[in-house]
């Protein structure tokens, strides 16, 4: 066989496999019309649904959008729902325990009657007066679980992000929020040490489903404490809506 001949021959041969490859690569079996629509999360939300068990995948702490914790160059630890469940944690005080680096100070000169409401002396990394905010908006008061979805606990200067932060960090707590396609229920009975005794309810329900959800959250505490003449006492209701007029527009609202 001539050698020009052999070359050709290769050539239509390479053609021939080159078109094979690229059939067999639009011809890939697809399910059409089977799967359900992709859901399309806001960038500017974490969902924390997704968080499984004390694990949680994402952050707004590190880069002001939905970011992997793993793509996140920050040191931030986040505190899910079912940990604040598990620890037993009702108030700042409770969940920076289990936080790395930080500690919640009461000192001698703090006021006896729930401090945590006040001007909380949380310490991240050695720095006093940490940052404190609520769905990374400043936050003036403590915050009791019964209205907390979950922690993150940003560890370092913060303030190149959202425009507050102190030295040691930010300790943000996440509001829980009405969802528009599920129902939550749960009412927890709580009696502990220092004669603790606690009541919650959460409700949420879709009214219109997919575009109208609201949800309840009530508190009732009595607690006393093992200094003379310290006590907490406290009624606490929390009320969020979440309204969906168009599928790319969403309000929400919280009062607490």
């Amino acid at each position: 066989m001539p050698p020009p001949f052999r070359f050709h021959l290769r050539a239509a041969l390479a053609c021939a496999l080159s078109v094979s490859l690229l059939q067999a690569q639009s011809r890939s079996p697809v399910a059409v019309g089977s799967a359900e629509p992709a859901v399309q999360l806001s960038p500017f939300v974490v969902y924390t649904p997704n968080d499984e068990g004390y694990r949680a995948t994402s952050t707004l702490a590190g880069t002001r959008l939905n970011t992997n914790l793993f793509d996140t160059p920050a040191a931030i630890s986040v505190l899910t729902k079912e940990l604040l469940d598990d620890i037993g944690a009702q108030n700042t005080e409770d969940f920076m325990r289990y936080s790395t680096n930080t500690s919640f100070d009461i000192g001698g000169e703090t006021n006896a009657t729930g401090s945590q409401w006040y001007d909380a002396p949380t310490r991240i990394r050695g720095f006093g007066g940490a940052t404190v905010t609520r769905d990374y908006f400043p936050w003036a008061m403590g915050s009791d679980v019964f209205s907390v979805e979950r922690v993150d606990v940003s560890r370092g200067p913060n303030a190149v992000l959202y425009g507050v932060g102190a030295p040691g960090g930010v300790l943000n707590t996440s509001s829980k929020i009405a969802h528009l396609n599920s129902r939550q229920g749960v009412i927890a009975l709580t009696v502990g040490s220092f004669a603790n005794q606690r009541a919650e309810l959460d409700v949420g329900l879709p009214l219109v489903r997919n575009v109208l959800a609201l949800r309840l959250n009530t508190v009732f505490q009595d607690r006393k404490g093992w200094r003379h003449n310290e006590f907490f006492k406290q009624k606490g209701l929390a009320l969020a809506t979440n309204y969906q007029p168009f599928k790319k527009t969403i309000l929400r609202a919280n009062l607490e």
